[in-house]
């Protein structure tokens, strides 16, 4: 029963050897499936941890954008507040600047209505004072002027009387004392009457300055009514000014919050852009052509303070002329 199998060495070798290649063979192919299995595990191992960070990338992205967005958003209501809170303010500021201003006007109005109305009476009563004084005067030089008359008669009369009765003799020197007595009669008669004419001429000059005071005073009126109707013009262009110019601050920041927070409204940011620009060149073409009325209105201005203070520096020195003469006189 037992089968007995005889091999030889060669055979052995050769069994041994060709076992010896298909083990490494297959060791060879099993290391290479293992390293392939491997480098497949390694790559899906790549792709799953860059599809991971890619997605932890994507949501710090969106959490980044979304914090950006709200930061963004919150700036633009707390800008947005800030401004309508200025605005406010500055329509409040406004309001009380107008408030006083109309509540000035009101009281200039008030007096130069007041002046207009009661300036005639008040010319009317200056002039009849005038004329009471003038007249009082010259009744007081009219007395002085008959009780010197009468002085003199009573002196001459005396003089005949004392020539009659042989007490007095007429001589050279009692003939050159009646003419220079004479003679000084005549000229204070004179002084008298030139005073009476100056007191009378120092009272037209006086109601006439009166009458051209309140002409000069009611064009300066006029004036100043024109002024203050051009000052309240340029006035509310300011306010409108301003008010554009706030407007256009924000839409300026409104529009760079847009800029930031969507590259899409590039375009319609720039437009807005370029209209703030005409807008401020409009506003500074608008500065620039008001300006020379500005400065018109006040050179007008200072003429006519330049006159009235020469008419009124003219009329004193007329009053004092007239005053020291009358003072010499008297």
């Amino acid at each position: 029963g037992d089968v007995v199998v005889e091999l030889s060495m060669d055979e052995l070798g050769r069994w041994l050897a060709e076992a010896a290649v298909q083990l490494s063979a297959s060791a060879r192919a099993g290391m290479w499936a293992a390293a392939a299995a491997g480098q497949r595990e390694r790559a899906a191992l790549q792709r799953l941890g860059g599809e991971l960070a890619g997605a932890v990338a994507g949501l710090a992205h969106e959490q980044d954008t979304f914090m950006r967005q709200h930061a963004i958003k919150v700036e633009t209501q707390l800008v947005d507040r800030a401004m309508s809170l200025l605005q406010e303010l500055s329509q409040a500021r406004r309001a009380a600047l107008r408030c006083a201003e109309d509540c000035r006007r009101a009281m200039d109005s008030a007096f130069a209505a007041a002046q207009r109305q009661y300036a005639a009476h008040i010319d009317e009563l200056h002039n009849q004072l005038t004329v009471a004084r003038t007249n009082s005067s010259i009744m007081r030089n009219e007395l002085q002027k008959a009780a010197l008359e009468a002085l003199v008669e009573v002196r001459r009369e005396m003089l005949s009387r004392a020539f009659a009765s042989g007490a007095m003799r007429m001589c050279d020197e009692v003939g050159r004392m009646l003419a220079l007595e004479e003679q000084l009669e005549q000229q204070q008669t004179e002084i008298i009457d030139l005073q009476r004419a100056l007191m009378k001429a120092h009272a037209w000059f006086r109601m006439r300055t009166a009458t051209v005071t309140t002409a000069c005073i009611a064009e300066v009126g006029a004036a100043r009514a024109r002024a203050e109707a051009l000052e309240s013009e340029l006035w509310e262009g300011r306010e409108r000014a301003e008010l554009a110019f706030e407007q256009m601050g924000a839409q300026l920041r409104a529009t760079q919050a847009d800029l930031e927070a969507v590259s899409a409204g590039a375009a319609r940011n720039a437009s807005d852009l370029r209209h703030a620009l005409a807008s401020n060149k409009r506003l500074l073409k608008w500065k620039i052509t008001t300006a020379p009325r500005m400065e018109a209105l006040k050179v007008r201005m200072a003429e006519l303070t330049r006159h009235r203070e020469a008419w009124l520096e003219w009329v004193h020195s007329k009053q004092g002329l007239m005053r020291h003469l009358g003072a010499q006189l008297l």
